[in-house]
Parts: C-alpha cells; sequence; structure tokens
C-alpha cells in the first residue's frame, strides 16, 4: 500500500483478523472510528474504501437507495430512470 506521497505502509493482522489502518492514512482519507468501509475481493488483492453516506450524485443525505453498492437519493434514482424511459422510445 502507497500513502498519497508513495510511501508504503504495512499493517499487521491481529488475532481477530483485524488490520489496523495507519492514523496517518486515516487523516489523508477522511477516516474517523464509526465509519463504515466496503471490502472486496479481486483475486489476491483485497480493496478497501470508505463507504459513502450521502447520494453519489448530488450529495444528499436523505431518502437514499443502494444501487450496487454506492447510495443514490430517491430524487437522482426517479430522474436516471425518466430519463432512461424517455431514450428508450
Amino acid at each position: 500500500m502507497r500513502t498519497a506521497a508513495g510511501k508504503r505502509v504495512r499493517c499487521k493482522v491481529d488475532t481477530s483478523r483485524r488490520v489496523r489502518i495507519p492514523a496517518a492514512l486515516c487523516r489523508e482519507l477522511n477516516i474517523h472510528p464509526g465509519d463504515t468501509m466496503l471490502v472486496r475481493q479481486h483475486g489476491i488483492t483485497i480493496e478497501m474504501r470508505k463507504a459513502e453516506t450521502s447520494c453519489i450524485l448530488c450529495g444528499s443525505e436523505t431518502d437514499l437507495l443502494t444501487v450496487g453498492e454506492d447510495p443514490i437519493c430517491q430524487a437522482c434514482y426517479n430522474k436516471i430512470r425518466n430519463s432512461a424511459g424517455k431514450s428508450a422510445r
């Protein structure tokens, strides 16, 4: 793993199979205690990213739906659905 500065960071897995993310990296990525992380496997690689807590399109924090792994508010979802229906005609 490399930070934005390109420095490699090693993290040990503890006996409960947890990995501690270094504080400098948490500050860099705006990760705080209690945040939810998404973890995905790609072959032998593990990808981890902070879960979004607002609509990825408009930033709204209300009426969220999960589409795939990402939150989209009901208003944006309706706009997309309506525009997709118009273009299909």
